[in-house]
C-alpha cells in the first residue's frame, strides 16, 4: 500500500503538528465559551451549596478543566491519525472513516 503505514496514512510532521495545534485551540476555545456561560452563575448557585470539607479550592477548577480539554484534543488527534478500518454494515459513528 502506497502512502499507508501500520499507524495510518503518511503525513508530514508539520501537518500532524498543525492538526494537533488546531484541535487544542478548538477545544480550549469551546471551554472558554462554556466558562463565559457558567461563570456568572457560580457565585449565586455554587457558593450557596453545602460542600464537603474535601472540596478543592476554586483555583483548582480552571487548571483541571484546561488539562481535561487538552486531553480531549489529544484524543481527537489520535483518532484523526488512526488508520481507516472496515466498519461493516451497521456503521453509525463516522462512516466516512470506514473503507
Amino acid at each position: 500500500m502506497t502512502g499507508m503505514s501500520q499507524q495510518g496514512p503518511e503525513r508530514s510532521r508539520l501537518v500532524d503538528a498543525a492538526a494537533l495545534g488546531g484541535l487544542v485551540a478548538l477545544c480550549l476555545i469551546v471551554g472558554f465559551l462554556g466558562s463565559l456561560a457558567t461563570t456568572p452563575n457560580i457565585d449565586p448557585w455554587y457558593a450557596g451549596l453545602a460542600k464537603p470539607a474535601w472540596t478543592p479550592p476554586p483555583l483548582v477548577f480552571p487548571i483541571v478543566w484546561t488539562a481535561l480539554y487538552i486531553m480531549m484534543a489529544v484524543a481527537a488527534w489520535l483518532v484523526w491519525r488512526a488508520p481507516a478500518f472496515d466498519c461493516g454494515e451497521g456503521a453509525v459513528f463516522s462512516p466516512s472513516r470506514c473503507n
